[in-house]
């Protein structure tokens, strides 16, 4: 069942970014230098680039893999973690860090082909944080380690990913931020919807790579984590198209 965005403001601030292509707010109006919890759940650190989510690990043992992080009680059965935070919130926490969104996949019928669009954004690296014991070091590890090919059992072969920022839709007459109604906060294949997704052009429809958890490598259900996510090197703000007839539809 869609939920509708509960905080008019933060609605009309991601809906700029999304469709005017719009920066973020400025250093001085935004947030300062180092860790800093600027929404429930998202931590944004500038002086060290990234945004930190809080997650609790709910697949360790999922064979058909489609999102690497869900909102709770929407997708667990299909994801690595969940987070706490509105997705409409870590899309905020990424505005305030000076990344635009782009856009998910999608596409269009021309005369009698359907055209695939691929996804679009700037790129990001993604990592989970894992809570050291008796007093070690925390561990930061590559997203994608956690993520293998349900065929070969290989592990994910990189670790970009796009900030593509969902879209809105309007329905029964109320505005609607998919992301957070369909859970879709990261994803392993595009569904159109996702917050961040991977650079391919594929769909769920077909085509993908079967991923499935690694499972030798995930703590257990159950445990907290951060997920962290930050600009890849050398990544400048994306593009947003001013004119993208997926970002708003009536349904």
């Amino acid at each position: 069942m869609l939920k509708p965005i509960a905080t008019p403001l933060l609605c009309l601030i991601a809906l700029l970014a999304l469709t005017h292509g719009c920066a973020a707010p400025s250093r001085a109006e935004s947030a300062p230098d180092g860790p800093r919890a600027v929404f429930p759940g998202v931590t944004l650190d500038r002086t060290a680039g990234h945004v930190d989510l809080d997650a609790t690990v709910v697949g360790r043992e999922v064979e058909w893999l489609e999102l690497l992080a869900c909102r709770p009680g929407t997708r667990e059965y299909e994801s690595v973690v969940s987070v706490a935070a509105e997705a409409e919130h870590v899309q905020l926490g990424l505005l305030l860090l000076g990344l635009k969104p782009g856009r998910p996949a999608w596409a269009e019928r021309v005369g009698d082909e359907l055209v695939q669009h691929p996804p679009t954004g700037p790129q990001l690296e993604l990592h989970f944080v894992v809570p050291g014991e008796d007093g070690a070091d925390d561990r930061v590890v590559p997203a994608s380690d956690w993520v293998v090919d349900q065929e070969d059992g290989d592990v994910m072969p990189d670790n970009t990913w796009l900030f593509t920022g969902s879209r809105f839709v309007e329905h029964a007459g109320k505005r609607w931020f998919l992301a957070e109604a369909n859970g879709t906060v990261v994803s392993v294949v595009n569904f159109g919807d996702e917050l961040v997704g991977r650079p391919t052009t594929q769909s769920e429809a077909g085509g993908n790579v079967f991923w499935t958890s690694r499972t030798d490598a995930i703590p257990p259900n159950g445990t907290e984590v951060r997920l962290r996510i930050r600009p890849a090197p050398g990544t400048t703000p994306g593009t947003t198209p001013e004119s993208n007839p997926a970002l708003t539809q009536s349904g």
